[in-house]
């Protein structure tokens, strides 16, 4: 039996209230998925679901334990299960842009890019300054073959944070298909705009990193750090 401490006589028990044992256990919940973000960023994966696991079970209404418990099964390859975990962390905070990019890459790890883009979307409508998921939306644009769409969301994204996109961006693949766009339409106006941009932004004697998917963030909250 959980008694609530104090009471007006020296070793009076109390019976707890149900609102301050819901506070107990949320406090609990909050202590063992922070041990989870920790075992997390150390790569101890198998640590942090188990932490993830029993934060859910003293408080299942906690988005961001879902977000962080989908990010290990991630890492491991279980993408079924991280989608799963995921959409659950979307539907309790719908809000919530971290785990809409993540499920993102999820999807895009199945190869489902129209419902990562969707996500992608969602999330930079939710942060509007959120670079690392319009750098994921750029590269799924890339991969359905719509180059200039993808090229415009490097753009933006590089005005907030020209160093991350630098570092992650694939201009060459951008630049070979504007290329071949103006090979059979030389007029194409639009084109030759964007590869002129292109080659400003990216000079063709550059070499960047190719990074086409952002890898999901482990720690809650926008703006938050990620994995």
């Amino acid at each position: 039996m959980v008694w609530a401490l104090g009471g007006t006589l020296l070793g009076s028990p109390l019976a707890a209230t149900e609102t301050e044992e819901t506070s107990r256990s949320a406090s609990v919940a909050t202590a063992r998925r922070l041990m989870g973000d920790r075992y997390a960023e150390e790569g101890a994966f198998s640590k942090a679901v188990a932490e993830y696991a029993a934060a859910a079970r003293l408080d299942p209404g906690d988005a961001r334990t879902h977000n962080n418990w989908g990010f290990c099964h991630f890492s491991f390859g279980h993408i079924a299960p991280a989608i799963r975990h995921y959409r659950l962390a979307v539907e309790l905070d719908p809000d919530y842009a971290v785990a809409h990019n993540n499920l993102g890459c999820a999807h895009c790890q199945r190869g489902e890019l129209a419902e990562a883009e969707k996500c992608f979307r969602l999330a930079i409508r939710l942060e509007g300054d959120y670079v690392k998921a319009r750098v994921n939306l750029a590269a799924t644009l890339a991969r359905r073959g719509r180059y200039l769409a993808a090229y415009r969301e490097y753009r933006k994204a590089r005005r907030v944070d020209s160093a991350y996109v630098d570092e992650r961006a694939d201009p060459a693949k951008v630049r070979q298909r504007l290329q071949e766009e103006l090979r059979k339409n030389p007029s194409n106006r639009e084109a030759q705009r964007v590869l002129r941009q292109l080659n400003q932004m990216f000079p063709p004697s550059s070499v960047a990193v190719a990074v086409p998917l952002r890898s999901p963030q482990v720690l809650a909250g926008k703006g938050g750090e990620d994995q």
